[in-house]
């Protein structure tokens, strides 16, 4: 009921329930171990797998395993030296299940604009399982601005490259461990937003045109047996489906951002006594309208993947010409939708079914956890916990989120349906010692992360579970 799987802990069924329960029962009354402070320093940081990684240039990475005591991870710390790397980094992303270390490799001078990506242990040592160790970066014109985006899903490996001032977005998908092209596709920063992997064989794109017309929609697309095609267009792919989301009034911008925590490509040692079942897993979609420049709306739908998955396997059945445009009243009752504000910067908010937002207390942020467990969440309702001291649970029928009238073009205002999955929502202040200092809330398997705005630099908090 818990969806959590047994790590080969070596305790009894019993006492594996029992430890299973304490974890529970900690993040449902937010019972935290420890309170752990870390500088926030360096160019670039990731918080993934239970890790937080920050790198400095000049010096390097260092590593932080973040301690459960109920699921017996001890703290680690390691460091990788910048002369062991042996480039200058400008963006990376890590994988600890497959011991993984992506670094993307900065310009070397202003006339180069190849973008090597490196592909390491997280010990700096090149990976034993790739064929390749550098992969053939993007030649893009020489732009002030430039946005990456790097995301990891098992054996494949997508950086979509952005350069603001060219309006030219490049995605390229590899096998890291072949270090073959899976697929390469360019647009415009309209066409080619954001993206994620919900499968390996699934990709999704955050797109803000169908066929030239604005329209913001998650369009989808099959990986499966594809050939890579050198600059191919979107056009060109294995379209299966788009979800539409509202129109925008004429003259309003809006932004799609995707967030989910890929599951690890196997378990190992670091994993702990027992493990997040991923089964199924939460997609987090920020929708934000820029109604002016003093004015933005922000809406964070909540998504179980089996959800989407089941549109998308409709699609796969379809045949060629049932191209599917599927409007945002016929997807959205499998969502939930808030008014929460996600951060451009402090991404990591989601882990298995469970996410992390925030609500404002006076002048105080308060940790808000949803969790959208549908076996554990059955029991409380059989058991008839709907509502205890700790939490509360969201029923199926809620009032829809009304929408700001400057943003939707047309329809009755409503961004989401009234009926969908509850959810158990945890809703807690943060420790006093710090509390006035918290500016954004992130999530790992087992801590909530704080950033901290202090006097002279900005510090990582964490609560560790």
């Amino acid at each position: 009921m818990n969806r959590l799987e047994d790590n080969n802990s070596g305790y009894s069924s019993q006492e594996l329930l029992e430890k299973v329960q304490q974890h529970r029962n900690a993040w449902q009354t937010f019972k935290y171990s420890d309170l752990l402070l870390f500088p926030c320093a360096g160019n670039a940081w990731e918080l993934i797998g239970n890790v937080l990684a920050i790198h400095v240039p000049g010096d390097g990475f260092t590593f932080h395993q973040i301690p459960s005591a109920l699921r017996g991870i001890q703290k680690n710390r390691w460091t990788v030296k910048s002369a062991k790397v042996g480039v200058e980094v400008e963006d990376f992303s890590m994988d600890r299940s497959q011991d993984l270390l992506v670094v993307l490799q900065a310009k070397r001078s202003q006339d180069d604009c190849l973008f090597p990506v490196h592909i390491l242990t997280m010990s700096g040592d090149k990976h034993p399982l790739a064929h390749r160790h550098v992969l053939e970066g993007v030649k893009l014109e020489n732009d002030s601005e430039m946005l990456y985006d790097i995301r990891i899903y098992g054996d494949l490996l997508g950086v979509l490259f952005t350069a603001i001032e060219s309006d030219i977005s490049i995605l390229v998908i590899w096998n890291w461990k072949t270090g073959r092209i899976k697929k390469r596709v360019t647009g415009t920063m309209l066409e080619l937003q954001t993206f994620i992997l919900l499968t390996e064989d699934i990709l999704m794109i955050g797109s803000l045109q169908i066929d030239g017309e604005p329209t913001p929609n998650l369009r989808v697309y099959h990986l499966d047996g594809e050939d890579y095609v050198a600059n191919d267009m979107l056009d060109n792919m294995a379209f299966l489906c788009a979800l539409t989301f509202p129109l925008p009034k004429d003259g309003v911008d809006v932004e799609i951002r995707l967030f989910s925590d890929p599951p690890p490509a196997k378990p190992n040692q670091n994993d702990g006594l027992f493990m997040t079942c991923h089964d199924d897993r939460l997609l987090v979609i920020g929708y934000d309208a820029y109604v002016s420049d003093t004015e933005t709306e922000y809406y964070s739908s909540f998504v179980p993947l089996s959800s989407l998955m089941a549109i998308v396997e409709r699609c796969l059945a379809a045949t060629d010409s049932e191209e599917t445009i599927i409007p945002h009243s016929e997807w959205a009752h499998h969502t939930e939708v808030t008014t929460s504000v996600l951060s451009d910067v402090w991404i990591s908010v989601v882990h298995g079914m469970r996410a992390i937002t925030h609500e404002i207390d006076g002048t105080l942020i308060r940790a808000r956890i949803l969790d959208f467990n549908q076996y554990a969440i059955r029991k409380d309702l059989e058991e008839g916990r709907a509502r205890t001291s700790s939490y509360e649970i969201v029923g199926a029928e809620t009032p829809a989120v009304r929408v700001n009238g400057k943003f939707l073009k047309d329809g009755d205002g409503y961004i989401n349906s009234s009926l969908k999955q509850p959810y158990r929502v945890v809703s807690r202040d943060l420790p006093k010692s710090i509390r006035e200092n918290v500016t954004d809330l992130m999530l790992t398997e087992d801590s909530v992360v704080m950033v901290l705005k202090e006097v002279e630099c900005e510090m990582f908090g964490i609560l560790s579970f």
